[in-house]
């Protein structure tokens, strides 16, 4: 997908899935709100919910925004989060 198609898409979306990593190693899946800055992804979560512990304890993750019903707008964002 075209960069220029990328940024679209997470200019106008605002729900996505996190996926983060439980201490069992099992992958869990968590609808989220994200509004994209700039450069940056930002994403709304409680500071309790078990995702936060999840990534305090393992920092693997991936991010995808929701993309349309036919599967042909899919992003997938990958790597440990950068905290600010």
């Amino acid at each position: 997908m075209p960069q220029s198609r990328v940024l679209e898409l997470m200019e106008h979306e605002f729900i996505g899935w996190l996926t983060t990593v439980a201490p069992s190693d099992q992958p869990q899946n968590s609808a989220i709100w994200f509004i994209r800055e700039d450069d940056d992804l930002v994403v709304y979560s409680s500071p309790t919910a078990s995702r936060m512990a999840n990534l305090a304890i393992n920092p693997r993750a991936a991010f995808n925004p929701r993309g349309d019903f036919r599967g042909d707008t899919m992003v997938t964002l990958e790597g440990p989060p950068q905290w600010t």
